[in-house]
C-alpha cells in the first residue's frame, strides 16, 4: 500500500494518474482512498467462452506489470487481508489501488493536488502527438471503469463529480490528451427524459467511440475484448505487450463536437439548479442531444474558448475595471468597433503550457495586460492586479483555490505571482 505523501511527493504513473482523475473512492473512515478498476460478468459471453471468475487475478497482474507496481489488489485480496480499510465496494470491483491518506487531506484536496500535478510536472503532456504515457492516462481514465455498449459501438463509463471544478475534468482528453472532440459524448443525467421522470436514475455517462478507442488506445481487459469480438464480429485484433488493439471500421465524425459546449452549458445553467421541463426541453435542443445523425464539423482544439471570452464576456479590464478610465488604458479597435482587450491567463506554467479554461482566462486592458508580465511591471503592482482579478471575477478565483488549494488570498496572489511569465 502507497501513501498519499509519497504519491504526490513522486512521478505517478500515467495509468494511476488517469485513474484517479477519473474517480478517487474514498473510505468510510476518510483514512485510505483507492482507484478501482471495475466491471462485470456480461450476458453475451458463456462461461466455455471466457472463464470470468479465473481471469481476476491475471488482469491485476497485467495492472501492476503495466505500472510497475504489486500496488493493485483483487477484491477478494482486499476481502482476506484490507477490510480494515473500511471500503463500501459492491462487488463489481476486481481491481483496487488502495492509498494510505496520511496526510489527513480531503478527498477535494487530493484531487486539487492530482490535477496540479499533472500540468506542472506531466511533461508528456506538452507534446501534439498521442504517446504511450498519455495513452496509459487514457487507459486509467476510461478503461478501468469503462464497459462496452453491445448496443452501440461505445466504451461508457458512470461520469462523476462534485463541483463544477472537477466537472470539467473530461475536457483534459481533447485538451491535452489528443482524444478528438468527435470521439467524445456526454449524457448529462439531468437531460435524460427518464431520469426527469424517474424511470430510471442512472448516473451521467462519458461515452467514448469504440472503433477510435480501440483502434489507438486499445484495451487491457482480455475479457472486454473478447466481447467486442463476439458482438461486433471483429477478430484477428493484434496484441502488443499487455494492450490488445482492434482494427474496427473507422468512423466518421458525427455530431460529437458539441461535448465542449455541453460541459459549459451544464456548468453554468444546471449545476445546482432545478430545472423545470421546459428548461430541460430547451437546452436538449440547444445543445444537441436529439441530434442523432446530422453531420456536424469537427470544432478545433480549445483557442475557440480564447475567443469566446473574448467575444462573450464583458468589456472592461478584470484588473483595473474600478481605479481608471477605460478609455485612458486603451483603445476602440478598428475592425470590431469595440475597446480592445487582451486574453491573460490567469495561471501560467513554467513549462509553457497554456490552461485554456474559460475560469482561468480573463480580459485585460493592454496597460494591464503589459504590466503583469513577468519582469515587466513592479511587483507591487502586479500584485495589486492579481488581487483585482480575483475580486472581480469570482469564478476566476474558485479555479485558482481548486489548482492551488487554497483559500487564503495572500497564498493565492503569492502562487499566482510566482507563475507569471
Amino acid at each position: 500500500m502507497i501513501k498519499v505523501s509519497e504519491l504526490l511527493k513522486n512521478e505517478i504513473h500515467p495509468l494511476i494518474h488517469g485513474a484517479l482523475i477519473s474517480r478517487i473512492i474514498v473510505s468510510n473512515d476518510d483514512k485510505y482512498f483507492a482507484a478501482v478498476s471495475s466491471y462485470q460478468k456480461s450476458t453475451k459471453l458463456d462461461e466455455d467462452e471466457f472463464d470470468f471468475d479465473l481471469y481476476t487475478d491475471k488482469y491485476v497482474d497485467t495492472l501492476n506489470e503495466l505500472t510497475n507496481t504489486k500496488t493493485w489488489i483483487s477484491l477478494d485480496s482486499y476481502n482476506r487481508h484490507f477490510r480494515f480499510c473500511n471500503f463500501s465496494f459492491r462487488g463489481k470491483e476486481k481491481a483496487i489501488f488502495i492509498i494510505d491518506n496520511d496526510l489527513n487531506i480531503s478527498k477535494d484536496s487530493f484531487y486539487n493536488q492530482l490535477y496540479a500535478k499533472l500540468f506542472n510536472e506531466c511533461e508528456y503532456i506538452q507534446e501534439d502527438s498521442l504517446n504511450e504515457q498519455k495513452k496509459n492516462f487514457i487507459r486509467g481514465f476510461c478503461e478501468l471503469r469503462g464497459s462496452i455498449d453491445t448496443n452501440r459501438p461505445l466504451l461508457a463509463m458512470d461520469y462523476f463529480y462534485d463541483s463544477i471544478f472537477e466537472l470539467g475534468k473530461a475536457r483534459l482528453l481533447n485538451e491535452y490528451f489528443s482524444v478528438p472532440y468527435y470521439i467524445i459524448n456526454i449524457n448529462f443525467r439531468d437531460l435524460q427524459n427518464d431520469f426527469v421522470n424517474s424511470i430510471n436514475r442512472r448516473n451521467t455517462q462519458l461515452r467514448l467511440q469504440l472503433n477510435w478507442y480501440v483502434n489507438n488506445i486499445g484495451l487491457i481487459n482480455d475479457y472486454k475484448t473478447k466481447i467486442i469480438e463476439k458482438v461486433y464480429h471483429i477478430y484477428g485484433n493484434g496484441k502488443i505487450g499487455a494492450i490488445n488493439y482492434i482494427s474496427m471500421p473507422t468512423i466518421e465524425s458525427r455530431g460529437s463536437n458539441l461535448f465542449i459546449q455541453r460541459l459549459s452549458h451544464f456548468s453554468t445553467k444546471i449545476f445546482g439548479k432545478v430545472l423545470s421541463e421546459k428548461d430541460i426541453e430547451k437546452l436538449r435542443n440547444e445543445l444537441g442531444f436529439n441530434i442523432e445523425t446530422q453531420e456536424i464539423d469537427v470544432v478545433k482544439r480549445n483557442k475557440d474558448i480564447v475567443e469566446l471570452v473574448r467575444l462573450f464576456t464583458p468589456d472592461v479590464c478584470a484588473g483595473c475595471q474600478n481605479e481608471f478610465e477605460l478609455d485612458n488604458r486603451t483603445f476602440v479597435h478598428r475592425r470590431t468597433g469595440r475597446p480592445y482587450f487582451e486574453i491573460h491567463h490567469n495561471i501560467s506554467f513554467a513549462n509553457k503550457i497554456e490552461l485554456d479554461h474559460e475560469d482561468n482566462l480573463v480580459k485585460l486592458c493592454p496597460v494591464c495586460h503589459t504590466c503583469i508580465k513577468s519582469g515587466v511591471g513592479m511587483p507591487n503592482d502586479q500584485k495589486h492586479i492579481i488581487e483585482n482579478i480575483l475580486i472581480s471575477r469570482p469564478h476566476v478565483k474558485d479555479f485558482a483555490s481548486h489548482f492551488f488549494n487554497t483559500n487564503q488570498n495572500h497564498e493565492l496572489i503569492n502562487n499566482i505571482y510566482r507563475s507569471l511569465r
